[in-house]
């Protein structure tokens, strides 16, 4: 006669052991894989919206710019945010109608011709977080800010054709995320000059 065997004690206490391990590694992972996404599709979300202003310099044969407000001491309504345009000139004609920088980040649905971006909490440009090197935004000189506002800024413009201004490359990363050198983690956004191509790459220590 057949008899059905249980478990016994140790195979119980090796089951139990072996999935308490199993599940300490999905807690302790599942926060760093989630930052790591948020992080990947904040580095997207950049590159897309670059593509887009392209197409639509050239769509609409005028001439259409990003503006990446990194840090700013005396308005902190512009740290780690940038902003771009669906028209030309569209940045430029709220601040003539009396609207500051500030104001435009912080009320995005008055202006239906700019779109506003805001990153994932623990993400966004290095300096914002203390990192001066490498550089968050570092674009050639034909792309260098002419006005306000004032500390670090960084503008990227396409003309008629979809050209940039220049080419360089744009830095975000994750405070929260660290590598294998204990530094954070940093995603790469390479423009390319001239044809403005886009290149990610990371994240990387």
């Amino acid at each position: 006669m057949i008899r059905n065997r249980g478990f016994t004690l140790i195979e119980l206490v090796i089951t139990v052991a072996i999935a308490i391990i199993i599940a300490g590694g999905f807690i302790y992972l599942t926060p760093k894989i989630i930052q790591r996404q948020r992080l990947k599709n904040d580095a997207w979300q950049i590159a897309n919206d670059i593509l887009e202003v392209r197409e639509r310099a050239r769509a609409q044969l005028e001439v259409l710019k990003i503006e990446f407000y990194v840090k700013n001491t005396s308005q902190p309504e512009l740290n780690n945010v940038y902003a771009w345009e669906k028209k030309e000139g569209a940045i430029q004609e709220a601040v003539n109608n009396g609207h500051d920088r500030a104001y435009i980040v912080t009320h995005p649905d008055e202006f239906p011709d700019i779109v506003v971006r805001h990153f994932h909490k623990d993400i966004g440009f290095p300096w914002c977080f203390g990192y001066n090197a490498p550089k968050s935004v570092d674009l050639g000189s034909g792309c260098s800010p002419s006005s306000s506002p004032t500390n670090w800024y960084a503008v990227l413009s396409f003309n008629e054709w979809g050209n940039p201004c220049s080419g360089g490359t744009i830095r975000i990363m994750s405070k929260s995320l660290r590598g294998t050198n204990g530094k954070p983690r940093i995603v790469e956004l390479i423009v390319t000059p001239v044809t403005g191509r886009v290149r990610m790459e990371g994240p990387k220590d």
